[in-house]
């Protein structure tokens, strides 16, 4: 990891640690961003209901 000493197997694994890392100085503004890519999602008229952008 770039903001501490722990070590990844896999460049994904990487990626998902930094993003949430303690260390990490943005890791509010990336949280922030990532729950509003993920509050863009679709709307279904018929059924009136709201779909995120993701599953997870």
């Amino acid at each position: 990891c770039n903001y501490c000493f722990k070590r990844c197997e896999s460049k994904r694994a990487l990626s998902n640690h930094e993003r949430y890392c303690d260390s990490n100085p943005n890791k509010e503004e990336v949280a922030r961003q990532r729950k509003a890519n993920n509050d863009k999602g679709a709307y279904c008229a018929k059924c009136k209901h709201h779909f995120s952008k993701k599953n997870s």
